[in-house]
């Protein structure tokens, strides 16, 4: 929640703006993925394909 909703560490937002880019990140490298395949997909799953760093 503090990543999502900002604190002292954290800007507000935050979260979201990292879980677009590791979308964007996944998409570009796994250019086959379909959105009714990827939309069903476990955070932790579609992070191990976007290999985000």
């Amino acid at each position: 929640m503090k990543i999502i909703f900002g604190s002292i560490y954290y800007p507000i937002w935050g979260g979201y703006s990292v879980g677009y880019d590791i979308l964007i990140t996944a998409l570009k490298k796994n250019k086959n993925l379909k959105a009714d395949y990827w939309t069903n997909l476990k955070a932790i799953n579609f992070s191990r394909k976007s290999k985000y760093k």
